[in-house]
Formats: structure tokens, C-alpha cells, sequence
């Protein structure tokens, strides 16, 4: 096979923010995003960032795989 066309033919799972992933949460979970942010994403069994991508003041800004957050989400719908 020829790796352009494979490469080419490869979908890529969006890396999102944590203000992205709160709002996706709070919507699941009928709360608000700043309750998401605050209560949700740091349970133990929330899914850790991938990579934190630099910021000016030189902290790291987390990035979830979309595709995670989906798989955590339909995890907590069945485990109720």
C-alpha cells in the first residue's frame, strides 16, 4: 500500500481544551460547565490529558482526546 494515500486515509481524534471537555461533560450530565470543571474532571476516573501544549507564561494547557472523553462518558452512562 502506498503510506500517502494510508496517511491521507487516517482519521485524527481532536485534541480538545479543558473549557471543550467541560462543556461536552456538562452537557452529558445535565450540570453546569463550571461544576463539570470543578466536581467531574478531577475524579480519579476521569480520563488524564495527553499533552499540555505550551503557554506564554510558560504553564501547560491540557489536551483530552475527544475520542476518550466520549469512551469515559459512555462508561459513567452504563456503569448507572
Amino acid at each position: 500500500m502506498n503510506t500517502v494515500t494510508d496517511n491521507m486515509t487516517l482519521q485524527l481524534d481532536p485534541l480538545l481544551s479543558s473549557s471543550q471537555v467541560a462543556e461536552m461533560v456538562a452537557g452529558h450530565f445535565v450540570v453546569s460547565p463550571a461544576h463539570a470543571k470543578n466536581r467531574i474532571m478531577i475524579l480519579p476516573s476521569f480520563p488524564r490529558p495527553v499533552c499540555a501544549t505550551p503557554s506564554i507564561n510558560g504553564n501547560g494547557r491540557p489536551r483530552w482526546k475527544r475520542s476518550t472523553i466520549i469512551d469515559w462518558i459512555q462508561r459513567q452512562e452504563q456503569a448507572a
